[in-house]
């Protein structure tokens, strides 16, 4: 292990290290990383974590919390690897061992982040602030205008459940997109638009309607045959 500032002109240049976070007042580790970009990735943290774009809320806080008091974390690289694929193993290995000396790290994870498998404390932790959490809006009651306007903003809406949508519209956008709109209908007399309007109505996957107007397969199923306004059923085809 050595320091950042007392690094070998080998080590300036490598591309390929594994990098400890460390407080600045006691010299613990309290992040391990991995980098292919040289030290240059050790300092980047300090900018995603004032700019928070770091997504390690934990590390992000620690550094916010130096950085608050003027103060800076120090960086230690702890080993050089040879090609990207030695990286993972090597991050595992060293977050592993300063867990088992006792070091309070900051990862979120046991390493080589590809599984991205939160570690035991961190689930624990989510779980712990996440009980007996009410939600935002529990126990509000919202005034008789406010539900008016949700209820009109919902009215027409198409990702409202229930919504239905008009045959006609359909039609409109099916032509727009320059698809063709061949109505059909069953051995019953029951005119349909669309293979999902014959699917809810004869509870028959609409793929084997398809097939059964177009003679792909035997056009007798469920007790119902289909065929297009200007083709007359054909019950006995194999």
């Amino acid at each position: 292990m050595e320091n950042l500032f007392e690094l070998s002109d080998e080590l300036r240049n490598s591309k390929f290290m594994i990098y400890a976070l460390c407080d600045p007042d006691n010299g613990d580790v309290r992040y391990v990383g991995q980098t292919v970009q040289g030290i240059r990735r050790c300092w980047e943290h300090k900018s995603n974590a004032k700019n928070n774009r770091d997504t390690n809320t934990y590390k992000k806080n620690w550094i916010n919390k130096l950085l608050k008091n003027n103060k800076m974390y120090c960086v230690m690289v702890l080993e050089k690897v040879t090609t990207k694929e030695e990286l993972k193993p090597a991050e595992i290995k060293w977050i592993k061992y300063f867990k088992d000396l006792g070091f309070k790290l900051t990862n979120l994870t046991e390493g080589g982040d590809s599984n991205y498998t939160f570690t035991p404390e961190v689930i624990e932790k989510i779980r712990k602030s996440s009980t007996g959490r009410p939600g935002p809006n529990k126990g509000k009651r919202f005034s008789q205008e406010i539900r008016n306007k949700i209820s009109t903003s919902l009215k027409g809406n198409q990702r409202t459940l229930g919504y239905k949508q008009k045959t006609e519209s359909l039609i409109r956008m099916t032509i727009k997109q320059g698809k063709e709109v061949r109505p059909f209908y069953d051995n019953k007399g029951n005119k349909y638009t669309f293979l999902k309007e014959a699917q809810r109505a004869t509870n028959i996957n609409f793929i084997t309607i398809q097939k059964m107007l177009k003679g792909l397969r035997l056009n007798n199923f469920r007790g119902y045959s289909f065929y297009y306004v200007d083709v007359k059923p054909n019950l006995n085809k194999d």
